[in-house]
């Protein structure tokens, strides 16, 4: 996979052009992650290889309202916890204002569920087999009380990491009741529902709200220290 450094010191990974499938249409499933559709990208993408961390965030130059990571030596490494929808909006004025091409932006549904799955269709990037998640993902099974630090987990087959714990990540859509009125070319949905869905499991999460296809609904102003974010970058 291409991956590259833009400011400030971020790694990012291109999502391939192309279909691709998300949802499902498993049986026993939440409704929400019904039905399984396919996501034609034609443009350019990237989304960072791991979630933002606090020391990323400290770069922004606004307060980390995080609760996890204290004072410890690598504090830093962890990913930014308890942040809302408008706290990222600043941040995202910071980050843009300083870039030299390009711009920084949530990314959408589709676009982070791409990331999730690497090319893959089942439940983990993986495979289902449940008795495998500790290796792929920080989460209520093996977390303990807290965030862990970033990146120590087995990345994906195209590099990402902690896409399936740690903390869950907020995407730039209003939510949606199911996958069957999303825009099928990867751009964010539109409608009425105030609430903006986050993806991916976290450290308080069992196994099952840790799959690709898992998805919630939060307020955009609620503070959840199981709650951070990545980024999607493009091109000019």
């Amino acid at each position: 996979m291409q991956t590259k450094t833009v400011e400030p010191g971020i790694e990012i990974i291109r999502l391939p052009s192309g279909s691709h499938l998300i949802g499902t249409d498993d049986r026993g499933v939440p409704s929400n992650e019904l039905p399984s559709i396919r996501i034609n990208l034609e443009y350019e993408v990237w989304l960072m290889a791991r979630p933002m961390t606090r020391h990323e965030w400290s770069l922004t130059g606004l307060a980390d309202p995080s609760r996890h990571g204290g004072s410890e030596i690598m504090a830093g490494l962890h990913p930014v916890d308890s942040i809302t929808i408008p706290d990222i909006e600043q941040a995202l004025e910071v980050l843009n204002a300083d870039m030299d091409g390009g711009a920084w932006r949530l990314p959408t549904e589709a676009e982070w569920e791409i990331a999730c799955r690497a090319g893959t269709g089942t439940s983990w990037w993986f495979g289902d087999d449940v008795g495998d998640l500790g290796r792929a993902s920080w989460y209520s099974a093996n977390a303990g009380v807290s965030t862990c630090v970033v990146g120590q987990k087995e990345p994906n087959p195209w590099g990402f990491h902690d896409m399936l714990g740690n903390v869950r990540e907020w995407c730039s859509d209003v939510w949606l009741p199911s996958h069957d009125g999303r825009p099928r070319d990867g751009s964010p949905a539109e409608g009425d529902d105030p609430r903006r869905p986050a993806r991916g499991g976290a450290w308080i999460c069992e196994s099952l709200s840790c799959r690709a296809s898992s998805r919630v609904a939060l307020d955009p102003e609620s503070r959840s220290d199981a709650v951070g974010f990545r980024l999607a970058w493009s091109p000019d």
